[in-house]
């Protein structure tokens, strides 16, 4: 994470903290909070992407050093985002005590526990591309598909999910929803 969004985290746990009495005031203040990790979280999924890239044309040149160094990198960064998306629930979390956007939130914190079990086996693949760089040992090369697939299967409908939540939160708490390029180009001014 920056700094700026370390500040900014520190700001919003500061304000919650110190938020008064107003529920909704403390809830906005929360959601500021998922809104600076989700930040944060898309940051490190296009760093976690490009690094998938780096791995694969590595692999392609049949380079073992380099697809370990690659998966190393992918595996701080994995690392960073499981930081990040537990921050993400503990926010949404905490916004489920404002009762007007508990469902909201719970569908929020479903889709990110979701999306979490999506991101353990990108880990997963990651730490047998170290092991195994070339996926030489046939039972990795196995397990690296069935892990591929498991991630599509969980990180693809969380995505979705999140998305619908953290709009009809932002809604509920009167905040402006987070950018969200799938919504917001496909919708244009339609908000």
């Amino acid at each position: 994470m920056n700094i700026a969004a370390t500040a900014a985290v520190s700001l919003c746990l500061a304000a919650a903290a110190c938020g008064g009495d107003d529920p909704k005031e403390r809830a906005q203040a929360r959601f500021e909070e998922y809104r600076v990790a989700a930040s944060g979280q898309s940051d490190a999924e296009q760093e976690l992407g490009k690094t998938f890239r780096q791995l694969a044309r590595a692999a392609g040149e049949r380079d073992p050093r380099a697809v370990a160094a690659a998966a190393e990198r992918g595996s701080s960064t994995a690392a960073r985002m499981q930081q990040l998306l537990n921050a993400e629930i503990t926010a949404a979390v905490a916004i489920a005590e404002y009762e007007p956007a508990a469902e909201h939130a719970r569908a929020l914190a479903d889709a990110l526990r979701r999306s979490g079990v999506g991101l353990r086996a990108v880990q997963e693949q990651l730490a047998i591309a170290v092991r195994d760089p070339l996926l030489h040992e046939r039972a990795n090369e196995e397990q690296v598909r069935r892990l591929s697939a498991q991630s599509l299967r969980h990180s693809v409908p969380a995505a979705f999910a999140r998305r619908r939540a953290a709009r009809e939160l932002a809604l509920v708490l009167d905040v402006e929803p987070p950018f969200d390029t799938m919504f917001d180009l496909s919708l244009g001014s339609r908000r």
